[in-house]
């Protein structure tokens, strides 16, 4: 019975011996296939990302790029219409100096035709009164209306 015993240890032993080597070579392989896969998706990833922020930079660049020289193009319209809009002005003062000009003389040019169609009305009420032979009134038109 110690032989049987002793036997039945023996196979025991030696097949948990050999389960425990093969459980750390299934350890070890499957620890090696986790870490390739890891370092496998840890390229992908690190290529996609390199990809993906290129393009991204490429992007922002085309981007900023145009939005540049679409600003740029409005700051020169916009300067173009504000020396447009200065000229304009300009001219519209000189408009207004000159039709100032014009309206400063225009009192005294009325008072100058005024005067003259007084002058011109009384020298006609004596021609009236004189033609209708009444000297008499041509005396009070020279001396009234004068």
């Amino acid at each position: 019975m110690g032989i049987v015993f002793g036997f039945v240890l023996l196979i025991i032993g030696s097949s948990r011996y050999t389960s425990f080597r093969l459980y750390e070579a299934d350890k070890a392989r499957v620890l090696e296939e986790v870490e390739r896969k890891i370092a496998e998706a840890s390229g992908r990833i690190s290529r996609d990302l390199q990809m993906f922020s290129g393009n991204m930079s490429d992007k922002v660049d085309r981007d900023t790029l145009a939005l540049a020289n679409r600003l740029s193009t409005e700051i020169e319209r916009t300067r173009s219409d504000t020396k447009d809009a200065d000229r304009q002005i300009a001219s519209d003062i000189k408009e207004l100096e000159d039709a100032f000009e014009v309206f400063l003389k225009f009192p005294d040019a009325i008072k100058e035709k005024l005067d003259r169609i007084n002058l011109e009305t009384q020298l006609n009420i004596e021609r009236i009164w004189e033609l209708r032979g009444d000297p008499v009134k041509v005396l009070l038109a020279q001396f009234f209306l004068r």
